[in-house]
This record gives C-alpha cells, structure tokens and sequence, in this order.
C-alpha cells in the first residue's frame, strides 16, 4: 500500500511539472540588426587626401554583439538586450560602417594612404527615458599622417540621436544617423591641419 502511494505521488508530481512547463511562453526569437546605408552630407568637406581605416576596438560590454542600454533613472548601471543583437560586434560595425562612408565621399581610391583613421568604441547604446528613447555613439578616434614629422591626433566625438519609436529598427536606423554625425566631423577634421 505504501508503495502505491509512494508510486501515484511520483505520478502525480511528474505530471503537474510537466503540465508546469508545458504552459510557459515560447522563447522569443534572436533578432539580429545591421546599420542602415551611410548618408554621406554634401557640403564638399571631403578631404582630397588618401584615407586607409585602421583597426576599430572595443572593451568589456562595447565587445559583445547584443544591443546594451541604459534606463535613465540609473544612468550608471548599463544592461543588454537578450534576444536583441548586433550582426557583428561594435567594434567592427563602426569600421565597416566608416569604410562605407569613405567611399560614398570618394576618399581614399588610390592604393597609398596619407592617413590611417583607427579607434576605439567608447560609448554605443541606447537610454531610455519616459520622455524619450535617444541613442548615444562615442568614438575616440586617432589620426596618423604618413608625412615626416606629424604628430598622432587623437579625439573623441559623440553624438546623441533621438528615436523615432520604441522599435528596435528605429534604434538602429538611430546608431546610423549618429555614426554620419560622427563621420561627417571626422572628415572635415581629416582635412585640416593637426
């Protein structure tokens, strides 16, 4: 007797977890964003030097494919996305993104590079606000010119790009406006001296 009753509690148990787990929501899918086509602004600060793109780094988070934000209440604390992700890591989005926009300029065509743009993510999320929902880019990025005696320059630029929406989508359309901000000064600050 015992042991039947051992038995059906067993059963019974088993069941009611399996019922359990039959009733949770499914896993959302991943969704995986690119940046949208560079829009390169025509006000003829394209540099008439030769340009080669370095290499791009980022650390800690800034590292990881998945879309990192901040909820303005706690401006401190930075979280990611689960189901949300970069194609690629930050690092290369913002080079490959770069090289794009060179090229829409018409920079950089013969084989021997001038100058070499190299850099560093240093901020590139999304913060959230009951207000609104912005974007924020920030590169540090350093210039050296193959002429003798020129020194390295190194700047940080930042842009700040509201959203359209809460979407997602709109988020990266976003990430692409700031990085045409950012490149656009980048070039104009290419053409001048030091």
């Amino acid at each position: 007797m015992k042991k039947n009753l051992h038995t059906s509690f067993v059963a019974i148990f088993a069941l009611l977890w399996l019922a359990a787990c039959s009733t949770s929501p499914p896993v959302p899918a991943d969704r995986f964003y690119r940046l949208p086509e560079p829009q390169v602004n025509a006000d003829g600060s394209a540099p008439t030097t030769n340009i080669r793109v370095g290499s791009f780094l980022a650390q800690g988070v800034y590292n990881e494919r998945a879309i990192l934000y901040i909820d303005e209440q706690y401006p401190l604390m930075i979280r990611r996305y689960h189901y949300h992700f970069w194609i690629n890591d930050p690092a290369d989005l913002v080079r490959d993104q770069l090289i794009a926009y060179l090229r829409k300029t018409e920079t950089g065509k013969n084989i021997t590079p001038e100058i070499e743009i190299s850099g560093r993510v240093l901020r590139f999320e999304r913060i959230i606000s009951p207000q609104q929902i912005k974007v924020v880019a920030e590169l540090e990025i350093t210039r050296r010119t193959s002429a003798p005696g020129a020194k390295d320059v190194t700047r940080v630029y930042r842009a700040e790009v509201p959203v359209t929406s809460d979407k997602m989508n709109d988020t990266a359309a976003a990430f692409g406006r700031a990085l045409d901000d950012i490149f656009g000064k980048v070039v104009s600050d290419t053409g001048r001296k030091g």
